[in-house]
């Protein structure tokens, strides 16, 4: 059986040792990259395929080119929406601090899961999300 690929585009370090440990030590049979950037991480989907993507909503844009300038770096939910415009069957978990309606609806909008990144609250859940999407 092949490994499944997972990229992660995240740029807090902490959470990405968080992600990547749950991954290396509860999720059997896969590989992982992380991106840092909206630009890099877009460049990472072009180029390879992938199983899964676990997205943050707060991300710099790194290379990519925006049209709105937000004050908050919430640039994850415009790299969702271009994302799922290209790759319409990817799952996609959005794996975020931010909790608000609108940022929620948005994400269930383009029909990925929503996690909040409480950390003690949420790994096991993120860790079925995970088994749950790769297993389709």
């Amino acid at each position: 059986m092949m490994k499944k690929k997972i990229l992660i585009i995240d740029e807090e370090n902490i959470s990405i040792k968080g992600i990547t440990y749950l991954l290396d030590t509860k999720v059997d049979r896969v590989d992982w990259s992380v991106c840092k950037t909206c630009g890099s991480g877009l460049k990472a989907l072009k180029a390879d395929t992938y199983d899964l993507l676990i997205l943050d909503m707060m991300l710099p844009t790194g290379e990519w080119i925006v049209n709105i300038e937000r004050p908050d770096n919430l640039y994850g939910i415009d790299l969702l929406e271009e994302i799922r415009n290209e790759f319409r069957a990817l799952p996609i978990i959005c794996y975020t601090i931010m909790s608000d309606n609108y940022i929620i609806d948005k994400i269930k909008r383009f029909g990925a899961v929503y996690l909040c990144k409480l950390w003690h609250n949420n790994r096991e859940e993120l860790v079925s999300q995970i088994k749950k999407l790769l297993s389709r």
